[in-house]
């Protein structure tokens, strides 16, 4: 706290209003009193005479200063909090207009800190908002007043490659100590063992398919059991199943819905009652842009991603009582091997199968880093965002669907109609179909 700097006041004649509600500085005209009032009561005197010095600060409330007095002057500020008159950074004014100003400036800095609580603090940190929505409350060592908070325990799954890869080398330089599940059990292997000399976190591997409830929930048990607590759980495995819905087999829809929905499900249903029962963590949940909007030519991949995006936003809801967080991920194109991929190998394969890269390619000129959305993530789970849309195409793609859907709605049929032209793919016909696909061993393919 800076010393206030002595002299004498001038005479105030009108009130200074420094917040909606609790009240003003200002003067009692008949005893030259400056005084803080309070709602409701409005009688507190804090510092007394127009002509005495003034010999101590009053605090107004969160960033909003103190009064002080210039000596060469004799004019009465109210300084910035910290600050000591003359070295806020503001030009000198006397008066009301100095003070607004001053306020002003304090209540940008507030909002500020309080939406971007990582900026505020710097990196690796909670901030006191954190404690104050609950995130962290049952954690006993949470710092606050921008103190670093000890490592996190994460979980990721599908992390040994793409997206989760890169998250898992962005926690890991934060100083998180990160488990890279994947069904690629080798793959997640290397993963971790890249990642151990990288950061001041750690990292180890486990192979694991999200498709098998049991193995997911020993994962969590025995992650929360080895560190005594789990702090953010990922659920990032998912495959892409590209193809027109008549030409997909039932066991199309079935594998889709198994790891990219049930494989979600199951991260939820192990981890959750852990955190509400520690009152801490976040959970944070892929989907995608066809999350979002709408996905014509991959129905079955945009119908789980919709179903992810509607069970993390009704769980965030549900969740925030017991101080757990609930975030969806939704990336646009983002450069990973799931473009190359073309659905599983075990499966028949659609005539626009293997083409991902090509379509999207005729969407946009360029993909998004894998790194550049670890990053986006990782500062959504600072700042605690429901949903986490990336790059800034994909927030453009879902803005135009929210509040333009007939002009969407052309662009998708355009697209739907160059991918038809370019890639083979036809329109269902009288005796074609899912069924009829089933019967002859797999989808048809087009007349050349």
């Amino acid at each position: 706290m800076p010393e206030v700097v002595s002299g004498k006041t001038n005479k105030v004649t009108a009130a200074i209003r420094v917040s909606p509600s609790p009240g003003s500085v200002a003067v009692n005209p008949r005893t030259d009193t400056i005084f803080m009032t309070t709602y409701p009561s409005h009688k507190v005197a804090v510092i007394s005479g127009r002509t005495n010095t003034v010999t101590t600060t009053i605090r107004a409330g969160s960033g909003l200063g103190e009064i002080a007095v210039n000596p060469k002057t004799g004019k009465a500020y109210v300084t910035g909090r910290g600050l000591a008159p003359g070295r806020d950074g503001l030009t000198r004014r006397s008066g009301l207009r100095h003070a607004e100003l001053l306020f002003q400036e304090e209540q940008k800095t507030s909002r500020e800190n309080f939406f971007r609580p990582a900026e505020a603090c710097g990196k690796n940190c909670r901030t006191v908002n954190d404690v104050r929505r609950r995130a962290d409350r049952g954690r006993t060592n949470v710092h606050v007043h921008g103190e670093a908070s000890m490592a996190r325990i994460a979980i990721i799954t599908g992390a040994a490659s793409g997206i989760g890869r890169a998250l898992a080398r962005a926690l890991v330089l934060r100083g998180d100590t990160v488990v890279v599940a994947d069904i690629d059990g080798d793959g997640a292997e290397r993963v971790a063992a890249g990642l151990a000399g990288q950061g001041p976190g750690a990292a180890t591997s486990a192979a694991l398919d999200v498709r098998d409830a049991a193995a997911v929930a020993a994962l969590v048990r025995s992650t929360h059991d080895s560190h005594g607590r789990l702090d953010v759980m990922v659920n990032n495995a998912g495959i892409a199943i590209g193809g027109e819905a008549h030409e997909l087999l039932l066991a199309h829809w079935d594998r889709v819905i198994d790891v990219n929905l049930r494989g979600v499900v199951h991260g939820v249903h192990a981890v959750y009652p852990i955190m509400v029962r520690q009152r801490s963590g976040h959970i944070v949940n892929t989907a995608s842009l066809a999350g979002l909007l709408p996905a014509p030519g991959a129905t079955a991949y945009a119908m789980t991603k919709h179903a992810v995006v509607g069970l993390s936003l009704s769980l965030r809801g549900e969740a925030a009582a017991y101080g757990v967080r609930v975030t969806a991920v939704c990336p646009g194109v983002v450069e990973t091997p799931i473009l190359d991929k073309g659905g599983p190998d075990d499966l028949p394969k659609s005539p626009a199968a293997g083409h991902a890269r090509e379509f999207f390619a005729h969407v946009q000129a360029r993909f998004y880093p894998a790194d550049r959305m670890a990053e986006d993530i990782v500062r959504g789970i600072d700042r605690n965002a429901a949903l986490v849309v990336a790059p800034v195409s994909a927030q453009l793609a879902w803005r135009i669907w929210r509040y333009t859907p007939l002009v969407a709605n052309r662009m998708t049929a355009r697209h739907v109609a160059w991918a038809r032209a370019t890639f083979g793919a036809q329109q269902a016909e009288a005796d074609t179909g899912g069924a009829a696909g089933e019967a002859s061993g797999g989808p048809r393919r087009p007349r050349r």
